[in-house]
């Protein structure tokens, strides 16, 4: 396991979702802190200094966004896998897991139903193929980890996860490599402790 606990298969929906929104945020930051300034130091413009700050703070938000959607990633450890969004982490027991699948990413995410603008902004990902882990159950509430890790990481119908990598087989490999491991790990200790 000494491999997988370091290797990381970037998840690619987060760069894609945050690639439009970089220059926005710049320009967000970069008008914001011109405006507060100016409602700062200009005392006819001071009712515009807060809405220039939220401007400002809200751009600043985005950039980190974009910034931190690079290192989002799945990677193993040994009892659990670790997924990391741009700005939450969780992992997750592989005794949670039920199953695992691949699955076209476009299968789970209809194009055709998804609004202009996302279509353009996920128009590299439909032909993917995702790993769809469906889980027994959350580690956490289901609602905490939709507003956490966006629509298109979680499975639209049941408990599970989409997880798109360039590497789909590999990751898919190390899941269930670790997964065998942790289980033959947890049958040792129990024969230990019942010969006890």
């Amino acid at each position: 396991m000494a491999t997988q606990k370091t290797t990381r298969f970037p998840l690619l929906v987060y760069p894609a979702l945050a690639r439009r929104w970089g220059a926005l945020s710049i320009w967000l930051i970069i008008a914001g802190s011109i405006l507060t300034g100016v409602a700062y130091w200009y005392p006819e413009y001071a009712d515009a200094f807060y809405p220039a700050l939220l401007l400002a703070i809200i751009g600043g938000v985005l950039f980190c966004y974009t910034q931190l959607a690079k290192s989002a990633h799945v990677r193993c450890a040994k009892s659990h896998f670790v997924v990391r969004a741009p700005f939450y982490q969780m992992g997750i027991s592989y005794l949670r897991i039920y199953e695992m699948r691949p699955t076209d990413f476009h299968r789970i995410f209809p194009p055709d139903q998804e609004k202009p603008f996302r279509r353009g902004q996920l128009h590299n990902l439909w032909a993917k193929t995702a790993i769809v882990v469906e889980l027994k159950s959350y580690p956490v509430p289901e609602w905490w980890l939709r507003f956490s890790l966006g629509k298109y990481v979680m499975l639209p119908k049941g408990k599970g996860l989409v997880l798109v990598t360039e590497d789909w087989m590999g990751l898919s490999r190390q899941i269930d490599t670790a997964r065998v491991e942790w289980a033959d790990e947890l049958r040792a200790r129990r024969q230990a402790k019942h010969r006890r």
